[in-house]
């Protein structure tokens, strides 16, 4: 497992954590936009393309300030021993992924990182609004405990693929589990019931079919892309 990936794996056991919802939201986007800034690294050619490294810096940069954020808050909202674990596994995670994403967030161009971030930072924060202000109505009754149980499997599960997976299916897979595991456990402790952020995987799902037809299920073995 590299840095990266293990800042990105202790970002979504923040995000699992966390025991309010503001910062519980800002990891999970934390996990979401660094999950995809992977993902679309893994799957660039090679060199990689100055757009892609634009959009996946500018992807890490808000990923990692969103877990600076998150950690802070949960920090000072509590001082039990859940907040200060996720506080800590925030801000070691934001720690990881700044420094196993140096590199490409140096390489990327300037002007596309800042419109990047000038496109991206507006998106969350609406995503954030929506999700903190609508709510919709409760129709099947959750238990709390298993219900943050399975939730917290699924955020592991989906790390686990990101980290360990050998196809770039099964990386991708690892992503939208860890997103949707996420909102679940939001969901669980009452929080946003609109799946917005975790919505945002799905374009993975074309962008997979895409890369089937194109490179075949050869072409699609990690070991085939550029790491």
């Amino acid at each position: 497992m590299s840095i990266v990936q293990s800042g990105y794996a202790l970002v979504l056991l923040g995000a699992a954590l966390a025991p309010d919802p503001w910062p519980r939201r800002a990891a999970v986007l934390a996990a979401v936009a660094s999950g995809l800034a992977l993902a679309g690294l893994r799957a660039a050619a090679t060199p990689v393309p100055l757009g892609f490294l634009a959009v996946a810096g500018a992807l890490f940069v808000l990923a990692i300030v969103l877990a600076v954020v998150a950690a802070t808050v949960a920090r000072r909202a509590r001082r039990d021993a859940p907040s200060l674990i996720a506080a800590a596994s925030l801000m070691v995670g934001a720690v990881g992924l700044g420094w196993g994403a140096r590199d490409w967030i140096a390489m990327a161009p300037t002007g596309g990182l800042v419109r990047g971030l000038a496109v991206l930072a507006p998106s969350g924060l609406f995503l954030y609004t929506v999700g903190r202000l609508v709510r919709l109505p409760r129709r099947v009754a959750l238990g709390p405990t298993g219900a943050r149980r399975n939730a917290l499997a699924g955020l592991l599960g989906g790390a686990a693929l990101v980290a360990a997976g050998t196809h770039v299916p099964l990386v991708l897979a690892g992503l939208v589990l860890s997103a949707w595991s996420g909102w679940l456990l939001e969901r669980a402790a009452g929080g946003s019931r609109m799946p917005l952020a975790p919505s945002l995987t799905l374009v993975l799902l074309p962008a997979w079919w895409l890369m089937r037809a194109i490179a075949g299920p050869e072409g699609l073995a990690m070991a085939a892309l550029p790491s």
